[in-house]
């Protein structure tokens, strides 16, 4: 059982079993049950985080430490006593989980280019993890992070107690022993809060010492034992000291007799009920303690305080071993002067698995003071203390030897015990002038050498971030910099960061500036904590996002590897996703060992087993044709096709030669920036440039060319489609097929003979948009939709060579009809979830140029139309109510492009707004609430606001057009699969379905056999958009447009008001209809259907 807080100080003793009665805090039974703690946890004491690991160990302070470190070594081999061939051992001192042993030697390492330069010897020190735990020199010694360390000679082990009077440092990979002189860098992070201290008041100068008792409530509980800490309670009672505890010449006369003096220690109880003790025991040890204790009695008239008995045994023991050429670094929970003794008080016990008290950092930088030496520390007492404290007497200095130096040092310190006692001043030691780039590096920062401000920040941001608030993504990048790339830190804000890495929130610089950060954190990685520690996959993740697909693969096999090397499985979203990668990267072969990996941890998870059919299309691919230079064909078919390994792009057309042309370059662009100049050679051999009517008959006899993509203008697509069909060949065009439903369902019928061996989908990319999805579901949140606005620009339809308009264009009407006829579809998914359930009250006017001036009554004529204002009225499934509001589409210049904002959506809602913005590959989607809402919706910088109110952004990949063009591959590959069966007389297996576009309620008939959804839902876009030409048609005249099944409405036949309404023709699909209506009309429909 863990237990956290502080051990409650007994009020009844009488009804208590005492365990352990009336001890001196260094006998005290409390060291014998942290003894047992650390041994019997060992690193599962930091690994489930009972004891607290990230203060000490965190990314940052291994850099400052470091750089203190790395100048120390600057000054240390300029001095005469230094010698080059004696590196200096960096002990770390109960180095626990080896997490902070690994950041400080990365830290270190990384001033390696610069150490010839700065006068360091090529092998400037040895790094020791000593640790008073076997199991835990065991585990670490193990641990992958630190194999290449050990490997290059860097680290190497000791078992070492720190609170034994004597270091004796027996290397375990080096079979070698820390050899005495050699000069000694402390590390000391939350050790010496948790080493042997006695305790002691002071009131005029006569000092008492603690004694404690130990209190459990049965008997049956063994004290000793660290899961019962929790039971146990304390009491504290002070014994007199005689008034020579300061004197020198008592500890003389004590000493001449033979242990009598050890009797003298313990607490005697005298007649009168009141408590004495002898001469301290840890005084007789080493005499500069009397200096330190003499020091308190001339600083507090009154008070009390801890003396750090096993740290200062530490320290004797490692200064005699280096000879007086001796270094520390202290970190811990501390007090840092005597302000904070002054009162009488009990000492506190701090219980976290095991139990610590708060390290008095002044009695140790009194001790340093004793030994002629010097210290550094913070400046501030309310933080975590950090202290550099030096000790290096001239006389060893300026030996002439290693052992001279050492004999000299002993000569020191010896003449030091003798000024202890005495009471004179304190040997010569080397002072700050010697030292001074290690003062400086430590004095240029000493302000935030503690890690109180990234605690802080962090824990503030923390709560930013549970609290729906979103960070700015500089502001994310900030602190994961100043953190010196610490991987608990990015764990905080990993998804606030995935939600941010993609445009509009990160330019193409930042996002490279992003990679580089990964790469560090990455690097900073060290499995503490197991599986949560493993950082790989969530930085693959990420680089995946961005497009980083290089990046994505390194950090994705280093998360299988990783797992591996733990003993974990590997995740086998991580597997599908390295799988994915390697696909894009024309690595098939290598693609499937990943796939089958996942599908070995998990045979139904359906990612891997869609990607593995995927995948083995590669060995077969399909030999695709693109027809039209449109810009659909151009921007995403060209680049989609041209770098997937299931595709082999063999032949171009369009009717123009130059189209055709352009159109080849495209392609051979595309293949050369993802697999380089030389593979895109062979990829695009052969690649066949048509055009003209004889161009096209070639292309239909080719029989190589198994599919086609058509990106003409629909009515010029709708004539080549049956040509087509009848050429076997596999068709994948946009939608809508046609500009009315009719025609649409003619080009429907003609197809319906060849629908058993032809494959024909119809793209609308924006149905398998999720950002749609995830609107409709934050509306749902903040309340009934009140009103929106949507904005849509489309690039001006002209070729690159500006000579002309470009193929698959049509008039810019059309365009605009059905850059507007997606866009609401789009609103339908958002309010409700589904593609249909739309009712459009549209009263578009035509405008020349931009502004929202109206032109009149009288439109342009349509070539001339620049843009098209909509009023519209949507059903949503969260408001009884049609929700209202403008819509608008509009042409830029095509040149633009590289930073127009193709889409803007903006839902208001009862408590808040809800808007997606398109931008590059990527949307972002932002919902706030409350205030924040009412403050306006002015982009990542506004982060929150009182009283509830909430705001949460993220960016998310438009990923429509791929998956669209994923689920008619599929398609074809399940044809070619069914009719290689069928030959063989076999059954071809039941395949995984495909992902579908948002659910829909346009058809009430099953789905037709043969013809995929995507035709259905585009003859209904089709429906749509003829009303839409309709009411462009008629400027002056307001027109409604109905989805659904309620084919039976009032006043939807015969003249009305404005002119006479025109119905549309379901074409016989699914029972629905589409009908254009007045406004009159449907204000009338409106009110009864209400009533």
């Amino acid at each position: 059982m863990t237990v956290t807080g502080e051990m409650p100080v007994e009020r009844e003793p009488e009804t208590k079993i005492c365990l352990d009665h009336r001890k001196h805090l260094p006998e005290s039974l409390i060291w014998k049950i942290n003894e047992n703690y650390y041994s019997s946890m060992a690193v599962e004491a930091f690994s489930k985080n009972v004891v607290p690991s990230f203060v000490t160990s965190n990314s940052r302070l291994a850099r400052t430490y470091a750089r203190v470190i790395f100048n120390f070594f600057r000054d240390w081999y300029k001095l005469p006593a230094a010698d080059p061939n004696v590196p200096v051992a960096i002990v770390e001192a109960g180095a626990g989980h080896g997490r902070f042993s690994f950041l400080l030697l990365r830290a270190l390492l990384r001033f390696q280019p610069y150490w010839k330069a700065a006068g360091l010897p090529e092998r400037p020190f040895i790094y020791v993890f000593t640790d008073v735990a076997a199991d835990n020199i065991s585990t670490v010694c193990k641990k992958s992070e630190l194999e290449q360390f050990i490997k290059d000679g860097w680290l190497d082990f000791a078992l070492y107690d720190c609170n034994v009077k004597t270091a004796v440092l027996e290397l375990k990979f080096a079979k070698t022993k820390i050899a005495p002189g050699t000069p000694i860098v402390a590390i000391c992070n939350y050790v010496c809060d948790s080493l042997i201290a006695d305790a002691y008041s002071v009131k005029e100068k006569k000092f008492s010492r603690a004694c404690v008792s130990l209190y459990s409530p049965s008997k049956e509980i063994d004290g000793t034992h660290p899961d019962h800490v929790a039971k146990l309670s304390v009491r504290w009672e002070y014994a007199s000291l005689p008034d020579t505890v300061t004197s020198p010449d008592a500890y003389r006369e004590a000493g001449k007799g033979k242990g009598g003096e050890r009797e003298m220690c313990r607490p005697q109880e005298s007649a009168d009920g009141k408590l004495t003790s002898g001469l301290p025991e840890a005084f007789f040890e080493d005499p500069y303690l009397v200096a330190v204790l003499r020091e308190y009695g001339e600083l507090l008239p009154q008070g009390s305080f801890l003396l750090p008995i096993g740290a200062i045994r530490m320290i004797r023991a490692l200064l005699e071993l280096s000879g007086g050429r001796f270094m520390m670094v202290v970190g811990d929970k501390a007090y840092r002067d005597d302000s904070e003794f002054k009162a009488v008080k009990d000492p506190h016990i701090a219980l976290h698995g095991s139990m610590s008290f708060m390290c008095n950092l002044h009695a140790i930088k009194l001790y340093f003071k004793a030994l002629g030496g010097f210290y550094l520390d913070t400046p501030y007492r309310d933080t975590f203390q950090v202290a550099v404290l030096f000790a290096f007497p001239e006389k060893a200095s300026k030996a002439a030897s290693v052992s001279a130096a050492q004999e000299a040092a002993v000569n020191v310190i010896r003449d030091a015990q003798e000024a202890a006692l005495g009471g004179d001043k304190p040997p010569s030691c080397l002072g700050e002038d010697s030292f001074v780039n290690a003062v400086l590096a430590y004095r240029e920062d000493e302000e935030d050498v503690a890690p109180d401000s990234l605690i802080a920040w962090h824990g503030a941001f923390q709560k930013l971030v549970t609290s729906s608030q979103p960070l700015d993504l500089k502001v994310l990048l900030s602190l994961l910099r100043y953190s010196g790339h610490d991987p608990d830190v990015f764990a905080t804000f990993r998804q606030e960061l995935s939600k941010q890495c993609m445009p509009p929130y990160a330019n193409i610089r930042t996002m490279a500036d992003i990679v580089q950060d990964l790469k560090r954190v990455g690097g900073n990685a060290y499995a503490l904590r197991g599986a949560q520690d493993l950082v790989s996959e969530r930085l693959a993740s990420i680089c995946m996002q961005m497009g980083k697909i290089e990046e994505a693969i390194s950090f994705y096999k280093a998360a299988v590897e990783e797992a591996g090397t733990h003993g974990y499985a590997p995740s086998v979203s991580a597997c599908v996703n390295l799988s994915q990668c390697l696909k894009s990267q024309g690595e098939p072969m290598e693609a499937i060992k990943y796939a089958d990996m996942a599908l070995k941890t998990d045979p139904s998870f359906t990612p891997a087993v869609q990607l593995r059919e995927s995948l083995e299309m590669c060995r077969q691919p399909t030999k695709v044709a693109i027809l039209g230079a449109g810009s659909w064909a151009r921007r995403e078919v060209a680049s989609l096709f041209s770098t997937d390994p299931r595709v082999r792009i063999r032949a171009v057309f369009d009717f123009g030669q130059e189209d055709s042309e352009t159109l080849a370059d495209r392609v051979r662009t595309a293949v050369g920036e993802t697999f380089g100049k030389e593979r895109a050679k062979d990829l695009v051999e052969g690649l066949q440039v048509l055009s003209g009517e004889a161009g096209l008959n070639k292309l239909l006899e080719n029989k190589e060319v198994e599919a086609c993509v058509v990106d003409f203008p629909a009515t010029l697509t709708a004539r080549l489609l049956p040509r087509l069909f009848g050429s076997k060949k596999h068709v994948l065009t946009r939608s809508p097929v046609e500009f009315s439903a009719d025609a649409a369902t003619a080009v429907l019928n003609l197809y319906r003979p060849h629908a058993h061996e032809v494959v024909w989908h119809v793209l609308e990319s924006w149905r398998h948009e999720d950002v749609f999805v995830e609107m409709c579901a934050m509306v749902g949140r903040l309340g009934t939709p009140i009103s929106l606005s949507a904005h849509s620009h489309v690039p001006l339809p002209w070729s690159n060579s500006r000579k002309g308009m470009a193929k698959g264009s049509g008039t810019n009407l059309d365009q605009l009809a059905v850059q507007l006829t997606r866009l609401l579809s789009a609103l339908s998914i958002c309010l409700h979830g589904t593609c249909v359930e739309l009712a459009a009250s549209q009263g578009p006017l035509a405008k020349e140029g931009e502004g929202g001036k109206q032109n009149g009554p009288t439109p342009p004529p349509p070539s001339s139309v620049l843009s098209l204002t909509s009023i519209v009225r949507l059903k949503s499934i969260y408001s009884p109510v049609d929700v209202s509001g403008f819509v608008n589409v509009a042409f830029v210049q095509e040149s633009a492009v590289a930073g127009w904002t193709d889409t803007k959506i903006d839902i208001l809602c009862e408590r808040g707004v809800v808007s997606a913005q398109s931008s590059y590959s990527s949307w972002s989607l932002k919902m706030s609430s409350g205030a924040v809402a009412d403050s306006g919706f002015s982009g990542a910088g506004t982060h929150g606001a009182p009283g509830g109110s909430f705001r949460e952004e993220k960016a998310c990949q438009a990923a429509g057009n791929a998956v669209a063009h994923d689920n008619w591959l599929l398609a074809i590959n399940r044809r070619r699969l069914r009719d290689a069966h069928a030959q063989n007389g076999t059954t071809a297996p039941s395949p995984s379905p495909p992902a579908q576009p948002a659910p829909s309620t346009l058809g009430a008939s099953p789905p037709e056999a043969n013809v995929d959804v995507s035709v259905q839902y585009s003859l209904h876009d089709s429906a749509l958009l003829s009303g839409i030409l309709m009411s462009a048609d008629r400027a002056g005249t307001s027109m409604v447009f109905a989805y659904g099944q309620d084919t039976q409405r009032e006043g939807t036949t015969g003249g009305a008001e404005g002119g006479a309404a025109a119905a549309v023709s379901d074409g016989g699909v699914g029972g629905n209809s589409f009908q254009a209506m007045t406004h009159a009309q449907h204000v009338n429909q409106t009110q009864h259907r209400r009533a």
